[in-house]
This record gives C-alpha cells, structure tokens and sequence, in this order.
C-alpha cells in the first residue's frame, strides 16, 4: 500500500521546500493563501497535514544564516 504522507514529505525534501506550518486543514491552507500569508509557491500536503514553502526555499533559509 502506498503511504501518501511519506511520499508527500519525501518529495517535500528532495525540492528543498522549508516547512511553513504543521497540522493545517485544507480549508485554513485556501483562506491563508487567500490572504496571502504563504509565499507565492507554496504547497499543501495533505497527507502530512503540512505547508510548504517554494521549491529551494529550505536552501535561501539555510543560505541566510
């Protein structure tokens, strides 16, 4: 059986997507995009339950440090 949560991270990690937030529901995803308090390119996982930001993201966070 596929498990949809494990492909969504791992494929999460292999684009450099920083986590913006855990344990988000779809509906609270649209209405925060709507008032666009995630950056252009972010994504739902909604296996995980997770936003992340745009791809390489994770690396212009690390970059700045």
């Amino acid at each position: 059986m596929i498990d949809h949560r494990r492909r969504q991270l791992d494929k999460a990690s292999r684009e450099h997507r920083l986590l913006l937030q855990k344990d988000v529901t779809f509906e609270q995803f649209q209405t925060n995009a709507k008032a666009k308090r995630y950056p252009t390119g972010s994504t739902y996982a909604w296996a995980a339950e997770c936003v992340f930001g745009p791809i390489n993201s994770a690396k212009e966070q690390s970059n700045a440090a």
